[in-house]
């Protein structure tokens, strides 16, 4: 959209936020077009969504600065905004990711002060979702988040590791196509069947695995974390709160509720 000294300064197009010019988009991904009239020395600026100035394009995120009002040039170029009514992002793993695909995963940021997580959908490789509801939230583009998969308490959460920048992920763009290079446990999600020649048995206060010989056993909680790893000889016992875990018995991995 666009606004501005469009016709006489009373007009209905005058600065109006309610009722913005729309501009057309192109065949070209994120070019936009429109013929307007207007009067010499005509200033004016772009917004991403009416009925709000936070809406309007940015100079700088760092700090947040607004965009002087622009003159007339034949192509402008508009790098950010200053907020939006909604960032959708769209999360895949890095090809050097070695871990199994997380069951969940969520995303936390500073727009709520890091509180509730918003649950991604998986779609094909990637995790998608949305901040904002498009309508009238107001989701600066310095606004800061990182994707998490949600545990039972704030220190079961498995926080992304970021290799290719510092600190926390920002809102810059409305659409976020992001790579997780990394999580800060290791994810096991396997459900490969157990050889014949294991039991697991589920008892009142935990598990019992009985097998024949020495075993090699990893215990996870749903989200990656590593709760034991040891070697044993034909039997391993845990005692365990009620939750879902995962446990490998020489590399095969069991999903199981206590």
């Amino acid at each position: 959209y666009i606004v501005g000294g469009f016709g006489e300064q009373d007009g209905p197009t005058w600065w109006n936020l309610d009722e913005p010019l729309e501009l057309t988009p192109t065949d070209n991904p994120n070019e936009f077009t429109g013929t307007f009239p207007c009067g010499d020395d005509i200033e004016y600026k772009y917004i991403c969504h009416p009925g709000n100035w936070e809406y309007q394009e940015a100079a700088n995120l760092d700090p947040l600065e607004d965009h002087a009002n622009r003159t007339y040039n034949e192509a402008d170029v508009v790098e950010y905004w200053r907020a939006q009514p909604q960032v959708k992002l769209s999360v895949s793993l890095d090809e050097a990711y070695t871990g199994d695909t997380p069951s969940s995963l969520a995303v936390k940021g500073s727009w709520d002060e890091w509180g509730e997580p918003i649950t991604l959908t998986k779609e094909g490789d990637a995790f998608v979702g949305a901040i904002g509801n498009g309508t009238d939230d107001v989701i600066y583009s310095n606004t800061q988040y990182k994707y998490v998969i949600p545990g039972e308490t704030e220190a079961d959460n498995n926080w992304e590791v970021r290799t290719d920048a510092e600190g926390n992920r920002w809102a810059i763009h409305p659409q976020m196509n992001d790579v997780i290079v990394n999580f800060e446990k290791e994810v096991v999600t396997g459900l490969n069947q157990i050889n014949t020649e294991i039991a697991l048995l589920q008892t009142s206060a935990g598990i019992v695995v009985q097998f024949n010989g020495q075993a090699d056993i990893e215990l996870y909680s749903i989200n990656g974390q590593l709760i034991d790893k040891t070697r044993v000889s034909n039997t391993y016992r845990k005692d365990l709160n009620r939750g879902i875990y995962i446990i490998r018995v020489n590399g095969t991995s069991h999903k199981f509720v206590r």
